[in-house]
C-alpha cells in the first residue's frame, strides 16, 4: 500500500505478468508519472491507486479488469483518453473526477456507475451503454465543455445534479422509450437545447414529473 505515493521522480512503469494487483494509493502523487503499462495478469486496481497523477497521458486499463475503483484517475489532469474494456461492470465514485478527459464510451458491460464519477473534467461527448439503468448523483456535474451525451435504453433513473452546471449542454439522447425518474437540479438549460427521445414517447416526456419543466425543448429523435 502506498510503495510508491509521492515518488515525484518516477516518469513511467510497466506493471510486469507477475503482479496481480495494484494497492489502494500505491502510485497516488506521482506527478512526473506520464506513461503506465499494465499487465493483463492485473486483476484489481485499488481506490486511489493513481490519484493525483498530473501528468499521467498514456494508460491501459486491462481487459482482466472488472471494475475501476474510487479516486483511481482522481485530478489525473492530463489523462485525456481511455477506453475502458468490454468486462469491466463497475465505474467507482469520483474515478475519473478531476480528470482531463474530452470523451467517454460507457460499454453496455458496465452496470453501475458511483456518484461524481466524471465530475469537473473537459468533456465533451459522453455515449452511456444500455448496461446502465440509473445515473447516480453529480456523475457529470460541472463539465463545462460538455456539449453532447447519448444515454442507453435501459436507464430507468437520473440522480439529483447529474448534469449540473453543463452549461454548454446543446444535445441529450435518451433512448429509452419510459420517461426515467429525474432527481433535482439535473440540467442547467441552455436556450438551444435539444433533448431527442424516441418518437412515440416525446408525449409521455412532455407530461412526465420534472421532464414537464423541459418540455420546450423535448422533441424526437430522428
Amino acid at each position: 500500500r502506498q510503495a510508491f505515493s509521492n515518488c515525484t521522480s518516477l516518469t513511467s512503469i510497466t506493471i510486469p505478468d507477475s503482479v496481480t494487483g495494484i494497492g489502494p494509493c500505491v502510485f497516488s502523487g506521482c506527478t512526473s508519472l506520464a506513461n503506465i503499462t499494465v499487465s493483463n495478469s492485473v486483476t484489481r486496481i485499488g481506490d486511489g491507486a493513481f490519484s493525483n497523477c498530473y501528468s499521467l497521458s498514456s494508460i491501459n486499463i486491462p481487459s482482466s479488469l472488472t471494475s475501476i475503483s474510487r479516486d483511481v484517475f482522481f485530478n489525473c489532469n492530463n489523462l485525456k483518453e481511455i477506453t475502458i474494456p468490454s468486462n469491466v461492470s463497475e465505474i467507482g465514485k469520483c474515478a475519473f473526477s478531476c480528470s482531463g478527459l474530452t470523451s467517454i464510451v460507457i460499454p453496455d458491460s458496465v452496470a453501475t456507475l458511483g456518484d461524481g464519477v466524471f465530475s469537473v473534467t473537459p468533456l465533451t461527448s459522453v455515449t452511456i451503454g444500455k448496461g446502465i439503468t440509473a445515473l447516480p448523483g453529480s456523475v457529470f456535474a460541472n463539465c463545462s465543455k460538455l456539449e453532447t451525451v447519448t444515454i442507453g435504453s435501459s436507464i430507468t433513473s437520473i440522480g439529483d445534479q447529474a448534469f449540473y452546471n453543463c452549461e454548454k449542454l446543446r444535445t441529450v439522447i435518451c433512448e429509452a422509450e419510459t420517461p426515467p425518474k429525474l432527481g433535482g437540479y439535473i440540467l442547467s438549460v441552455n436556450p438551444d437545447l435539444k433533448i431527442k427521445v424516441p418518437a412515440n414517447a416525446v408525449e409521455a416526456y412532455k407530461a412526465a414529473p420534472i421532464w414537464s419543466t423541459y418540455a420546450p425543448y423535448i422533441t424526437a429523435n430522428s
